[in-house]
């Protein structure tokens, strides 16, 4: 099964993504970092959790930490 190349988010989702990635981006500046894009903070949110998904025993999808 292939999986899409693009990811519908909601507007919520959007607007979650946006007010976290101006966060970072603050710290980044204030660093003297380059700043980054919401789309590589959405690829790294997935990179770093993909791994970490399961199912409880109610049948909930959960992150493990």
């Amino acid at each position: 099964m292939s999986m899409p190349a693009t990811l519908r988010l909601t507007k919520e989702e959007q607007r979650r993504a946006e007010v976290k990635c101006r966060e970072i981006n603050k710290i980044l500046v204030n660093m003297e970092k380059a700043p980054i894009q919401e789309s590589e903070l959405l690829h790294r949110l997935i990179d770093f959790t993909v791994d970490k998904f399961k199912v409880n025993k109610r049948g909930e999808i959960v992150i493990e930490l």
